[in-house]
């Protein structure tokens, strides 16, 4: 996770010697980790942000027809290869996955059961089955249903759509903003498969780069411009 956020900040490095170095470094350390998440970081976040902070180009529209097109004829072959990468993505660290399932249906049925509002208030160890874990430790929006209920899922889940809709809005203009837009996706994604909240102390350069994305102001038009334009 630390490596990928390195990674984005890299990408967008204006000096080709320290952008080739920070790159090559923390794929490294992503590859070495042999963490599945970072694979698919990898590939999927900053395309992602690049392609969102494109959609006002006409351009963008134009290449990405062909390609819909072509998913749409192919799509039963596309989603039996999803399905495919999917399980050989989860028997790749079989035991992980059968952990990391069992946590977020106890996470799940307990969070129904017992406290469906403001939750249990306390982090609690699990069963044998799933090694004595901390309920909810593998996954974000379980171990806030868990601990903090549905009213502490939204108060992440508001700001993050909140955050993601501003910074995909500002990454438009702003590189700055795209850098920001791509973090905050990583954690997006990592919210699926850690805990956020006891990994702070490691990526808080993110949640710096995000606030400094979200500080960005939308482009004022000058007066000058406004009367040049023609009445509507």
């Amino acid at each position: 996770m630390v490596a990928m956020v390195y990674v984005i900040c890299a990408i967008e490095e204006k000096q080709l010697k320290w952008k080739l170095v920070g790159i090559s470094a923390g794929l490294i350390v992503a590859l070495l980790s042999q963490s599945r998440l970072a694979l698919v970081a990898l590939a999927v976040v900053w395309p992602m942000a690049f392609a969102i902070s494109r959609v006002n180009k006409p351009a963008i529209w134009f290449a990405a027809a062909p390609v819909l097109l072509g998913a749409s004829l192919f799509s039963v072959n596309i989603v039996q290869n999803v399905a495919e990468v999917q399980s050989e993505f989860e028997s790749a660290r079989a035991d992980s996955s059968r952990v990391r399932a069992a946590l977020g249906r106890i996470a799940v049925h307990r969070w129904q059961e017992e406290a469906p509002w403001f939750g249990h208030g306390v982090v609690e160890r699990g069963p044998h089955l799933v090694e004595y874990m901390m309920i909810g430790s593998h996954h974000s929006w379980y171990g806030l249903l868990f601990v903090k209920g549905i009213i502490g899922l939204l108060a992440l889940a508001i700001p993050m759509a909140l955050s993601l809709f501003l910074l995909a809005q500002k990454a438009c203009r702003y590189p700055e903003a795209r850098v920001g837009l791509s973090l905050l996706l990583l954690l997006l994604l990592y919210s699926f498969g850690e805990n956020l909240e006891i990994l702070a102390y490691l990526y808080w350069p993110a949640l710096i780069l995000i606030g400094n994305g979200l500080r960005l102001r939308f482009p004022i038009i000058p007066e000058s411009d406004k009367q040049s334009r023609p009445a509507t």
